[in-house]
């Protein structure tokens, strides 16, 4: 939308601490690292931050320039509504319809979420769950069924 402007610059941190910022042509350290300032102000994570500059014909020099990219990005955030979202690991779930109560009362008494559910032979739960908590819900889980619920973790996260 704004190609024409002199400058993009911008900052993002992410929650495993990676850490990236441009200046885009400002002078360095005078931009992109202002951004971060302000992401980390807030104390915040999975954050980017976009700042376009016009030129203006106005020398500011780097001290007032930081400050500038700065109050931009502080002003921003400020603003914002600022959105928590949990991680939780996609886990499937497959159960005969004898331990489906047990299933589901450890599910709801974990803070887990039912994504998808399908009743066949068997019921099959794809549920999110909360990562600290996947350890006792599948020791709880082969306890109440003596092993009869399977459960399989998948590689695929969400935030929500």
């Amino acid at each position: 939308k704004y190609y024409d402007a002199t400058h993009h610059c911008y900052g993002y941190k992410l929650l495993n601490g990676k850490v990236k910022y441009s200046d885009d042509g400002e002078p360095g350290g005078s931009a992109g690292i202002r951004i971060i300032n302000a992401i980390e102000h807030f104390e915040l994570v999975n954050q980017l931050l976009v700042v376009t500059r016009y030129y203006g014909g106005t020398k500011l020099g780097v001290g007032p320039l930081g400050k500038a990219y700065y109050s931009a990005a502080f002003n921003v955030l400020e603003k914002s509504e600022i959105v928590i979202k949990t991680l939780y690991k996609t886990v499937n779930f497959t159960a005969t319809y004898n331990n489906i109560s047990h299933l589901h009362r450890i599910i709801k008494q974990y803070n887990s979420k039912i994504e998808n559910s399908v009743y066949h032979e068997n019921v099959e739960l794809k549920c999110f769950v909360l990562p600290s908590k996947l350890e006792i819900i599948t020791a709880e889980l082969n306890e109440v069924s003596r092993g009869e619920i399977i459960i399989t973790k998948t590689e695929e996260s969400l935030y929500l």
